[in-house]
């Protein structure tokens, strides 16, 4: 009888050491990415007043098609746009899906100066490009990180827009 309780055990340690393996292995195999890190969004803050901002961000995102366009609420979001359709990545090894595509969305933030001067005033834009890819037509689209490298050239361009506002606006007080 002692020797049947000792089998017993053996048997029963096997298992508990089995699904506790199963258990751990399975959890090593999360691919899931964590949001705060691979969803980020650029943003960047720009002096001057909040139309001209809102201005050289409607050029510098006038190649792409715009789905929303509203300076009341400070949206702008393109359409659905196919991969490698409107900007093409320099670094060029991209791999090309026919089932991704991506939504860029700008938020235009006015940032009102304490004393009141329109002058100091201060404007913040926030672009986030969202990917989505779809495998197949059963599968559900399945969201992916962006390089940022979109999101920085459509902040440079804003800001290359200003500073050409700027000195035409210069050269036109002379």
């Amino acid at each position: 009888m002692l020797q049947k309780s000792r089998s017993n055990n053996k048997v029963l340690l096997l298992g508990v050491l089995l699904v506790a393996l199963l258990q751990t292995a399975c959890a090593g195999f999360d691919k899931t990415p964590e949001p705060e890190k691979s969803f980020l969004s650029h943003s960047k803050l720009y002096r001057g007043q909040y139309d001209k901002v809102w201005r050289a961000v409607q050029i510098a995102l006038s190649k792409y098609p715009i789905k929303i366009n509203n300076i009341d609420t400070g949206v702008i979001e393109t359409q659905s746009i196919p991969d490698n359709e409107v900007y093409k990545s320099p670094l060029g090894f991209d791999e090309h899906s026919s089932g991704r595509r991506y939504v860029i969305k700008a938020r235009v933030i006015r940032m009102d100066p304490k004393d009141g001067d329109e002058n100091s005033s201060a404007v913040k834009v926030i672009i986030k490009k969202d990917i989505t890819l779809k495998r197949d037509f059963f599968a559900a689209p399945e969201r992916l990180r962006s390089d940022g490298l979109e999101e920085k050239v459509v902040l440079y361009r804003i800001g290359r827009e200003l500073l050409i506002d700027n000195v035409i606006e210069k050269a036109a007080t002379r």
